[in-house]
């Protein structure tokens, strides 16, 4: 009874007018137990709600209606089931599963619903939470996904990425970074601006999730080099500073818990140097351990970080390209065109003057380099100047 009681609510939600009408019939009737039925018009509208207590199926005969012969009927609860008004204004027979209810409008009256959240995950109070975990809605209509992801905010606020269903009716969010906030109460909220995709309808009502999150997993991980990929302008003199970030309650200052390796070569652990919260930037909240790489070989290098002691083993990698020095193997083309050794996928710029004791300005921009050896047309210098000097540099 509670079901149908929440549904009706629902149906006086929608069709407001009804709940004020005059009350036309009401029906317990003979001839099958536990049957029960009313109607309730206002003006042109009538609604007829039949239910049905006992445990077996039963079936309501017709009943007078307003709506004249041929009125199709349509059931709230599946609008899948309708029905066809009978010559005289006689509702068709209505049968009826044990222990449920059915509620019928004229199809020509019948309105869209406005769409809301079905189901959710994490649970509504889901206690340790872990903090990558994704944010996922499922919503009762395909939803206008531009329209939801406006309306979509958390709090605390965390950046993410938005993930749609085919049908457009579930929406994925997943927190980016090191995702929401540890030890967090957190909820995620979904306004009325958003819209379904069928009929325009704004969400019945603002939308809100409420979890906890879990305490954040322990990390190790590489904050320079900052990504895969990257460029490292080295000589054999010059030195890069490697940074790692790290979980406080990891360890203390022991660095021969930590395993520095460069193409497989294990690093000296005497060089590395353990540092505390803060004492560091790109390590917010942890701590960090730095190390100055040097003598490093030009082209691929896979550096890796691994932590070990008798609870956990944790690990992060990172490539990077190290290109050679570039040398300037000659000017070409009347002089104005300069040619240096490269690296295929690295970018170089260009740097003259025409006076030494003056510095080096860009004469290119960023100049990508397909092979081992790379030119670029200097048309700055026409006419021709009595001299004029470049340098090559990798750009940042």
């Amino acid at each position: 009874m509670f079901q149908w009681a929440a549904r009706l609510n629902n149906f006086r939600r929608l069709y407001p007018a009804l709940q004020t009408g005059d009350h036309v019939n009401q029906w317990n009737d003979p001839s099958g137990p536990g049957l029960f039925a009313y109607m309730r018009r206002l003006g042109t509208q009538e609604v007829f709600v039949v239910f049905n207590t006992s445990g077996t199926t039963q079936v309501l005969p017709s009943r007078q209606t307003i709506y004249a012969a041929g009125t199709k009927l349509v059931n709230l609860f599946n609008t899948n089931e309708t029905g066809t008004v009978l010559i005289g204004s006689q509702t068709p027979a209505v049968t009826l599963a044990g222990t449920s209810a059915k509620v019928f409008i004229a199809q020509t009256q019948l309105l869209p619903l406005d769409p809301v959240v079905v189901s959710n995950s994490p649970a509504h109070d889901g206690a340790n939470v872990p903090v990558t975990a994704p944010v996922i809605l499922r919503f009762s209509k395909p939803m206008n996904t531009n329209s939801v992801q406006s309306a979509f905010s958390t709090s605390p606020s965390v950046g993410g990425t938005f993930a749609w269903s085919a049908a457009g009716d579930v929406m994925t969010f997943t927190p980016t970074g090191s995702g929401f906030s540890p030890l967090t109460n957190l909820t995620a909220t979904v306004s009325n601006s958003a819209f379904d995709a069928v009929s325009g309808n704004a969400l019945y009502a603002p939308y809100e999730l409420l979890f906890h999150t879990a305490a954040a997993p322990p990390v190790v991980q590489f904050s320079s080099p900052a990504s895969n990929g990257m460029v490292i302008p080295m000589s054999g003199i010059s030195t890069f500073q490697m940074q790692v970030c790290f979980t406080p309650t990891l360890t203390t200052n022991d660095t021969s818990l930590f395993s520095l390796t460069v193409n497989g070569v294990l690093q000296p652990r005497a060089a590395y140097t353990l540092r505390p919260v803060g004492a560091v930037a790109g390590c917010t909240g942890l701590r960090s351990l730095l190390y100055n790489w040097s003598g490093a070989a030009t082209g691929t290098n896979n550096l890796q970080v691994v932590f070990s002691n008798s609870a956990v083993v944790l690990s992060d990698t990172r490539m990077v390209i190290v290109p050679p020095s570039p040398v300037i193997s000659g000017l070409v083309s009347n002089y104005q065109a300069v040619v240096w050794s490269s690296l295929p996928g690295v970018s170089y710029t260009v740097l003259g003057t025409t006076n030494l004791s003056q510095p080096f300005m860009p004469v290119s921009g960023v100049v990508p380099a397909s092979g081992t050896s790379t030119s670029y047309l200097d048309i700055s210098n026409s006419p021709l100047v009595p001299q004029k000097f470049y340098r090559i540099q990798v750009a940042p």
